[in-house]
C-alpha cells in the first residue's frame, strides 16, 4: 500500500511542478523579506530571548509562525489558490473523482495525499527558514543569544504545530468544495487576530516570544510534545480525509 500511495504522490508532483517550483521561489522570496524586516525591526534579532519590540513586530512575527506556516503544506502558487474561478470549478475533487473511479483503495488515496502534504511541507519549512538563517547569519551574529540546541527545539516546536495543522490541508483539497480554499484562510485570520490580540493583553508578550520562553526554560519536551501532536493529529486528518473519500459524492 504504501509503495503504491508513494507512486500516486510521484504522480501528483508530475501533475503540479509549475506549481510547486513556482511556491518553492515564493517561499525563499518570503524568507528573505522575513529576514530583512527581522533584522531591521526587531532589533537585529530573528530568535532574541525577552526580546523588546511594539505591539506591531508581535503581531508580525506572531501571523509569520502562526499564520503563514501551515501554508507550507499546499502548492499554494497552484492554479486553485490563486483563483477563485478556478478553485470554485473544484479541480481537486474532479482528479478525485477520476481516480475513485480506478480500481485503487480509498486508503492508498488517502494516503498518497498525506504523503504529498508531508513531502511539500518538508521542503517549503526547510526552504523557508534555512533561507531565513542564512540570510541572517550571513549579515550579522543574530544567534549569539540562543544557543545552538534551543534554536533546533525551537523550529522543532513550530513544525509541530505546521504538522498539526498541515494534515488539514489534503481533507480541504479533496474532501471539501473548490470554494473552502478561499474561504477558510479569512475564517483562519479572523480567528487568529482575535487569539492573539486576547493573549498580548493577558500575558504582555507575543505568542513567537512566549514559546522562546518556554524553550529557554523547559527544553527539549516541549519540541518532542510538539511533534508528538503533530503526529497524531496528521494520523488524525488522514483518517478523516479517508472516511470523507469513501462517503462523498462526486457526481
Amino acid at each position: 500500500m504504501i509503495s503504491e500511495a508513494f507512486w500516486l504522490a510521484k504522480k501528483e508532483f508530475r501533475h503540479q511542478w509549475i506549481g510547486f517550483v513556482s511556491t518553492i521561489l515564493v517561499t525563499i522570496l518570503m524568507g528573505i523579506l522575513v529576514s530583512g524586516f527581522l533584522l531591521s525591526g526587531a532589533e537585529g534579532q530573528f530568535i532574541q530571548f525577552r526580546i523588546e519590540s511594539t505591539l506591531f513586530n508581535h503581531l508580525f512575527l506572531d501571523l509569520i509562525f502562526i499564520g503563514m506556516a501551515p501554508s507550507f503544506a499546499a502548492v499554494f502558487m497552484s492554479k486553485p489558490y490563486l483563483s477563485y474561478r478556478e478553485a470554485k470549478d473544484d479541480p481537486h475533487g474532479q482528479r478525485m473523482a477520476v481516480l475513485r473511479s480506478l480500481p485503487i483503495p480509498v486508503s492508498v488515496l488517502a494516503l498518497s495525499r498525506t504523503i504529498f502534504m508531508l513531502i511539500t511541507l518538508i521542503i517549503l519549512s526547510v526552504t523557508f527558514f534555512g533561507t531565513i538563517l542564512i540570510f541572517i547569519l550571513g549579515i550579522s551574529n543574530s544567534f549569539d543569544l540562543m544557543t545552538t540546541g534551543n534554536l533546533i527545539i525551537f523550529l522543532i516546536f513550530w513544525f509541530g504545530y505546521m504538522l498539526a495543522l498541515g494534515g488539514m490541508s489534503p481533507y480541504i483539497e479533496f474532501g471539501t468544495g473548490g470554494r473552502i480554499i478561499h474561504v477558510l484562510p479569512y475564517v483562519f485570520l479572523g480567528l487568529f487576530l482575535v487569539g492573539q490580540f486576547t493573549f498580548y493583553k493577558y500575558f504582555g508578550q507575543g505568542i513567537v516570544e512566549k514559546i522562546i520562553v518556554l524553550v529557554e526554560e523547559i527544553g527539549w519536551p516541549i519540541a518532542i510534545i510538539s511533534l508528538f501532536v503533530g503526529v497524531m493529529c496528521t494520523i488524525g486528518w488522514n483518517k478523516l480525509l479517508k472516511k470523507r473519500l469513501m462517503n462523498r459524492d462526486y457526481l
